[in-house]
Formats: C-alpha cells, structure tokens, sequence
C-alpha cells in the first residue's frame, strides 16, 4: 500500500496519493486504471488479476478518495486530470495505456484532451461526453443531501442505480463489499468530487485531441449513463469503437470481469 507525495503544480500544492501496482513492472507495458465517484483501488482489486499477467497494473486513490489525503479546496476536473499527470511522472511513466471508469473515464478524458502523447490506448468504461442539467442537478442535489445526512442514507438508491439488473436475488459477495466500502467513503469526499463532476464541460475540439485509439464500452444495463451515452461519447472521438458489455451495469470491471478483462485486451494488445 505504497503512499507518493507529488510535488506542486502550478496553483496546486503538494499531495498524497496511495497506489498499488501488481504485474511485473519488466513486461514493459502499464495499464493506469482510474475509480469511480465514491470508489477507490478496492473497485479494481478483483479486475486486476485478470490482467497483471499481461501488464503492470497501477491503480490510484484520487484526492479525496479511498487512503489519499483529502485537501479542503475545492478542485476541477483538469485538477484530477493534473494528479494524474504527476503521479505518472513520479512513477517515471512517459506513455502507457489508460483505463477509467464512470466518472474516471471523464478524468481520463481530460488527462488525454491535455496529453494525447501519454496515452497509447484509451478504454473508456460506462463514461459521458457531457453533463446536462438535469444531470448536474441530480449530482449537486445528492451532494447537498450527502453533506447534511452521510453516506448511509443515499447509498441504497445509489448502489441500486449502478446495479441495475443485477441484485434480483441474493445479492453477490462482491456487491455487499462494494456496498460496505461505499458507505465508508469520505461524506465530504464524495461532495467534492460530484461538484467537479456537474461542472464538465468539454468543447468539440477537446474530444479532437484524443486521436488514441480508444475503446467505449457501456454495460447493458447501465442507468445512469446508458449505452446510447455510450454510443454517443465514441461517436465525438475521432478514433473510438463502442461496445455493450453484456450482464453489467455501471460498473463492468467489477459486475462481469473476466468477460470484460479479456475484451479489454484484446483491444489493448493490438499493434
């Protein structure tokens, strides 16, 4: 569970990150995943070993998220995107593949839109290419309700949308230890992270940037950010294929990850 304090970067100060790696770091490809709102490392610790044969895994708790120190100020979608670009610095990664999921595909996005030339090969897992109204006022009225009530009281109705489809029976082992993990999220965390989230707003010739090859995959049952958003985002990259991840929701690498691991590299092993 190591800890890397990045330097400053123009009007961000100095932070501490926590990370994880698994893979032999010698196989010389690295695979960067970045968590969900409300998720940390712990969303991608089964997903990982279908993939560490492969590559060198780097998973991260963005600020404010999982084991990561938690500034007070408030920050901008480019200023995770900027997290991101220190911590591949401090790791000595000049290019590498890059995954995001949910809301970590939009910082993905905005880490490629400033660093095409980082990036080799995108998957962009259940994202958007763009927050309406009443998608930004749904993320900010949750994020009042959460800051005056915790975790507990929103968690059903959240856990119920990114699961959509899937909790018809007995819940599954990895559902109760997202949902415990979920409810211990940072209150004040999570509030700061769905601020940033309403306020995207990202311009043709951003999505012009990223010319990566990129993979857009959306689970089927997807709710909060259906395949046809999916479809939608792949259709604004100039270099994108989309898939329908079958059996999933918003959340894939956890709800189907071995079908999706191997999809996945597939479309990353390609020349």
């Amino acid at each position: 569970m190591p800890f890397l304090t990045l330097p400053g970067l123009g009007h961000l100060p100095a932070l501490m990150l926590r990370y994880e790696t698994w893979g032999d770091p010698q196989i010389g490809r690295t695979l960067v995943l970045v968590h969900e709102l409300g998720g940390s490392v712990e969303s991608f610790r089964d997903f990982v070993r279908h993939l560490s044969q492969d590559y060198f895994v780097i998973a991260y708790d963005q600020r404010c998220a999982g084991l990561s120190e938690e500034p007070v100020s408030a920050f901008s979608l480019d200023d995770l995107a900027d997290d991101m670009v220190r911590l591949a610095d401090a790791l000595d990664l000049p290019e590498f593949d890059l995954m995001g999921l949910a809301m970590g595909a939009v910082v993905a996005l905005h880490f490629v839109r400033s660093h095409p030339d980082r990036v080799r090969r995108l998957v962009l897992c259940d994202g958007t290419a763009a927050i309406d109204s009443n998608s930004s006022r749904y993320v900010l009225e949750r994020a009042s309700k959460i800051r005056q009530e915790g975790m507990r009281n929103v968690a059903l109705a959240s856990l119920q949308n990114s699961f959509r489809g899937l909790l018809d029976s007995e819940p599954p082992a990895y559902y109760l230890r997202y949902r415990d993990q979920f409810i211990a999220t940072s209150p004040q965390g999570y509030v700061m992270h769905s601020e940033a989230l309403a306020a995207m707003d990202l311009k043709d010739e951003d999505f012009a940037r990223v010319t990566c090859p990129t993979l857009v995959a959306t689970g089927r049952n997807d709710f909060i950010w259906p395949p046809e958003v999916g479809q939608a985002l792949a259709n604004r990259l100039p270099n994108a294929v989309f898939e329908v991840v079958e059996n999933a929701a918003h959340f894939p690498p956890l709800q189907q990850g071995e079908l999706f691991s191997r999809r996945m590299l597939q479309f990353l092993r390609a020349p």
